[in-house]
């Protein structure tokens, strides 16, 4: 089954306007923004199945996660200045621990390491503000939302 980003982006737009379930506490965004990505939850492991994988097939994954993400981006961005502001959403039907880092690969290729696409500058708190959960969503249906908002208009 080939990943279909639109009906990802629907599905997303559709739960994020209905009230939240009853352990979902959605911050509200801040700013504006700047570009919206929906991934696979095969490329977004959490950390307990990433530490299980060979280094050939985390190679892949990144790099998989960086051509999937370039192709969503609207025109080549610049650096956001200041401390732009991200949410990442996990949508599945199996709830994941709360510190399962299972963002932590897409949020790296937000930053000019590694060749990624260079719209942070780095991913401490001190750089990014960043909020991630799970929300529910069917079995078979689960990918990963990720907005990336500019805070204060100035773009460096």
């Amino acid at each position: 089954m080939s990943f279909d980003a639109s009906a990802c982006r629907r599905m997303a737009d559709f739960a994020l306007q209905k009230p939240p379930p009853e352990h979902v506490t959605r911050p509200e965004p801040k700013g504006v923004r700047v570009v919206r990505f929906v991934l696979p939850l095969d490329l977004c492991p959490t950390l307990n199945s990433y530490a299980q994988m060979q280094p050939w097939k985390r190679h892949s994954i990144k790099k998989q996660l960086l051509l999937l993400m370039r192709v969503q981006m609207p025109d080549r961005l610049p650096m956001l200045a200041g401390r732009p502001w991200a949410q990442a959403v996990r949508f599945s039907s199996v709830e994941c621990d709360a510190d399962a880092a299972w963002c932590k690969l897409a949020i790296d290729r937000l930053t000019p390491k590694n060749h990624g696409l260079g719209l942070i500058e780095d991913d401490k708190p001190t750089k990014l503000e960043l909020h991630a959960r799970w929300e529910p969503a069917p079995k078979g249906c689960g990918f990963v939302l990720l907005d990336l908002h500019h805070t204060n208009g100035v773009i460096k």
